[in-house]
């Protein structure tokens, strides 16, 4: 008996900002989803720059534990078509890290078909913090009720991939002016 679980791993890196002219105090948080890149303003003036993809799948045991300053360029480079004044933003550091990601980037839950009491909750891509209440809510009353009931959990099952009905998470994208582009 076996189960076959979508998930990969992907590499991500992130780079943390020194100063900012012209941010410091403001807050700021914008995901590019046309550009695949993501920052947000911490601190007074500093920057956390991102990409939504990173490369997979990638060992979880053996993966580099330091961001390369080439790397870390692009991904601030990437940024600045969005806010120009990172160009001259300096560089702290980077972090690195490991996704789960599931083939449409959203998680698995189910209770496993033929294993009583095994669940799966994993394939967060990274979201799963921010969204842990709602999970563990829905998590709780499968284990315990057998069936989610605050809501229909049934788009997370693992066997949409071979349905061909992988969750479409309805992304979209704004330009400069804050209009939906395609």
């Amino acid at each position: 008996m076996g189960c076959n679980l979508p998930i990969e791993t992907e590499y991500h890196q992130v780079a943390h900002s020194q100063e900012c002219a012209g941010y410091a105090g403001r807050r700021l948080r914008v995901h590019r989803f046309g550009h695949a890149n993501l920052f947000s303003a911490r601190r007074a003036g500093q920057f956390l720059v991102g990409d939504f993809y990173g490369q997979r799948p990638v060992d979880p045991d053996n993966f580099p534990q330091r961001a390369s300053d080439e790397s870390l360029g692009e991904v601030i480079e990437r940024a600045c078509g969005r806010v120009p004044k990172l160009e001259n933003a300096q560089v702290m550091r980077g972090v690195t890290g490991v996704y789960d990601m599931t083939p449409d980037s959203r998680p698995l839950l189910v209770e496993i078909p033929g294993i009583t009491g095994l669940h799966v909750c994993a394939g967060f891509s990274g979201m799963g913090f921010k969204i842990s209440p709602a999970i563990g809510l829905v998590m709780s009353e499968l284990v315990l009720d057998g069936v989610a009931k605050t809501v229909d959990i049934s788009p997370f099952r693992p066997q949409r991939f071979a349905e061909g009905k992988p969750i479409n998470g309805g992304i979209r994208v704004f330009g400069r002016l804050g209009k939906e582009q395609a």
